[in-house]
């Protein structure tokens, strides 16, 4: 659709911005580095999922909160990791 010229923006988030700026199809009008601290996560699960898995979504939320205070302690080995990860450039 950026191709055809059919939209004029859209909101997106890496790695799939990273690849519409590659190749020069999009420009970056406004990203969240402007807003720190402001992006939250979330996680939303139905009530009976949310029943049924209990214990496995505790272990997410310990895993991500481990990983949230891994990434707080070694930001730059953090963006390393997840760079790999993402395919992309730690900068």
């Amino acid at each position: 659709m950026l191709r055809r010229n059919e939209v004029a923006a859209i909101a997106t988030f890496p790695p799939y911005s990273t690849c519409l700026t590659r190749p020069g199809l999009a420009t970056v009008l406004f990203d969240s580095s402007r807003l720190p601290g402001q992006i939250v996560d979330v996680l939303v699960a139905e009530r009976g999922f949310a029943l049924r898995h209990r214990r496995e979504l505790g272990q997410l939320l310990r895993t991500w909160q481990a990983a949230h205070d891994a990434a707080a302690a070694d930001p730059q080995g953090a963006r390393t990791l997840m760079a790999k990860r993402l395919k992309l450039s730690a900068q």
